[in-house]
This record gives C-alpha cells, sequence and structure tokens, in this order.
C-alpha cells in the first residue's frame, strides 16, 4: 500500500497490541479481542523485569498503561503484576501471551523492544518459544539492528522483521538477514524473501 504496488502475497491482518478497541492495549484481554476478530497475528511488545521475567508491555515505563510508576527494568515482576494495565488487566508475561496464542492456534509478532537495555532479552525470547515449540509461527521484529542480529546468530531459522523509520526505509541490506522489513514499524510489513529450512 505505501509503495502504491500490488501485494505480492495475500494481505495479513495484525492486531497491533492485541485488539485495542475494546480493551487495554498489550494485555490477555486485548488479544483475545484480536483472536475473536479473526486476526492473523498478534502484534505486541516485549521488556524485562528487574528480576529477568519477559513481559508484554509497549512503554520503557509502567507510567501511561498501569496506574503504577516506574521503569519497567526497576521493577520486578511481582511489583508490575500487582498493578492494574486498565479495566483490571495486569500486564502479562511473553509466556502467557505464548501460551494463549498457541492455545488458539494464532501467529505471534513479538517485538524486542528498547533490547539495549536488557542484555539477554533475545535468549530469553528464544528459549520460551523454541521450549512452546512456536518458533514456526512467530515473526519477531525489532528497530534495533543488534538484537536481530543476535536474533538470527542464536536462531538463524527464526523469522525476522527489520523495523525502521520511513526515511529509513532500506530492504537491500536488512541487519539479521530479516526475511520482512516494515517502514514506522506500523504501516505494513514487506516479505523480502521465502524463509528456507
Amino acid at each position: 500500500v505505501l509503495l502504491r504496488t500490488a501485494p505480492v502475497t495475500p494481505l495479513q491482518n495484525i492486531a497491533h497490541r492485541g485488539g485495542t478497541k475494546l480493551a487495554p492495549e498489550n494485555t490477555l484481554a486485548s488479544f483475545r479481542n484480536g483472536i475473536a476478530q479473526g486476526v492473523d497475528y498478534l502484534e505486541f511488545d516485549v521488556q524485562m523485569t528487574k528480576d529477568g521475567v519477559l513481559v508484554v508491555i509497549h512503554d520503557e515505563t509502567v507510567d501511561r498503561t498501569t496506574n503504577g510508576a516506574g521503569a519497567v527494568r526497576d521493577l520486578t515482576l511481582e511489583q508490575i503484576r500487582a498493578l492494574d494495565a486498565g479495566q483490571g488487566e495486569k500486564v502479562p508475561t511473553f509466556d502467557e501471551v505464548v501460551d494463549l496464542a498457541k492455545a488458539s492456534g494464532y501467529k505471534i509478532m513479538p517485538e524486542t523492544k528498547s533490547a539495549h537495555l536488557y542484555p539477554g532479552v533475545e535468549e530469553k525470547l528464544l528459549q520460551i518459544l523454541e521450549k512452546a515449540d512456536y518458533v514456526d509461527q512467530t515473526v519477531v521484529q525489532s528497530f534495533e539492528a543488534d538484537s536481530l542480529e543476535k536474533l538470527h546468530q542464536l536462531n538463524p531459522q527464526a523469522k525476522l522483521c527489520a523495523l525502521s523509520g520511513l526515511w529509513k526505509f532500506n530492504v537491500s541490506a536488512p541487519p539479521g538477514n530479516a526475511q520482512y522489513v516494515c517502514p514506522m514499524g506500523e504501516i505494513g510489513v514487506l516479505r523480502l524473501h521465502n524463509h528456507v529450512d
């Protein structure tokens, strides 16, 4: 759509931060809403707590989306789970969202958000996906080239999407050998080539 060309593959419906029209973003309720709408992918953001647990929240702080305050990386999972993420919802763990997606048969698009703040986030994310046998149903995305490179090194079979600002859009050599690129992160995803096992 952005490049005004015909799509080379069927268009996919992606629930950005879940189905947020009827539920708070990046909560299990929003993901259930997206599933109820019949989307193709659940898209969400992954950050890491002080005690090393992956949680699904967009911002680096809990201030905007919960009734709490502080940086995600400075709070433990117990502290974050005590917060209200809207309508009584809690900030979910990455494991919980993977479990929900798998039980419902939905593909996921987690983003390693602010990965430079969270050493080891890539390993933890891939470990959870591998344990759940859900790598093939996942496209991991990031704005950070180093994160994509690390993901590719850890698991060359992982499907990756390089996010970029609109004017930095470049399909010639995406980091991490990413199979997908996406300008501005939310406009659309351009598939570069088929994933080869």
